[in-house]
């Protein structure tokens, strides 16, 4: 029974595999174990890979509503694994010293949230571009992804907490939808929540904003002025 409702996915992983090749320009292999339970992802940094877990027979769900949920929802969790694998900043503070760890303890895993909204960013950046065209990628259909992820989620995942290391799902969405893009602005603003020092936020924004994912931001912007203007 498992091994089929696995071989029925393998072409939608497949095509997975094809936009993060696109995307990306390298292979990050995903590795997909056929698990019951919630759905959910894991990026491996020492021999990157992505590991899929979790029930995700609604992909092959005859209501199409339920299984473009849980496409989008797929492309989604891929994106935000790969933003973990792209350029993320790290855990610790530069110099890596003890001080500077307990300091950033003290600050509430302030790293630990930024570093999850950074890859919230990066997962809609990646179904945004991966399942739409061109002239699609635009800010409604941004937010039609927001919205239909984050209601899946929380439905699939039955409950909604938030931790040291983890915003909610709905504290997450509401960010996604009041930003258009992950920015210094939203860090700093971000950082009042965690009593941060301007050294604190002004060390995470010197690496926050690198790689390959966050660069979309710039054909969002582009296409959503240039949509606007016709």
């Amino acid at each position: 029974m498992k091994r089929n409702r696995k071989q029925s996915i393998k072409p939608i992983l497949a095509d997975c595999q094809k936009q993060i090749n696109k995307i990306m320009k390298k292979d990050i292999p995903i590795v997909y174990l056929n698990t019951r339970g919630s759905i959910n992802g894991l990026a491996h940094k020492i021999i990157k890979f992505i590991e899929l877990k979790g029930d995700w027979s609604d992909l092959l769900s005859d209501d199409k509503q339920i299984s473009e949920a849980a496409k989008m929802t797929l492309f989604y969790t891929i994106g935000h694994e790969l933003g973990h694998l792209d350029q993320e900043p790290s855990i610790l503070y530069p110099d890596n010293s003890i001080i500077r760890l307990c300091s950033a303890l003290v600050v509430k895993d302030f790293r630990s949230q930024i570093r999850e909204i950074r890859a919230d960013f990066c997962g809609v950046l990646f179904a945004l571009n991966a399942l739409n065209n061109l002239s699609s990628i635009n800010t409604d259909n941004r937010q039609y992804i927001i919205e239909t992820v984050f209601n899946y989620e929380i439905k699939k995942h039955g409950k909604d907490k938030e931790s040291s290391t983890h915003p909610s799902f709905s504290k997450r969405e509401l960010i996604l939808t009041e930003n258009l893009t992950f920015d210094q602005a939203l860090v700093e603003s971000l950082s009042n929540d965690y009593k941060c020092s301007h050294n604190d936020v002004e060390q995470l924004c010197s690496c926050a904003f690198d790689g390959t994912l966050l660069k979309l931001q710039d054909k969002l912007i582009v296409n959503d002025f240039n949509f606007i203007a016709t």
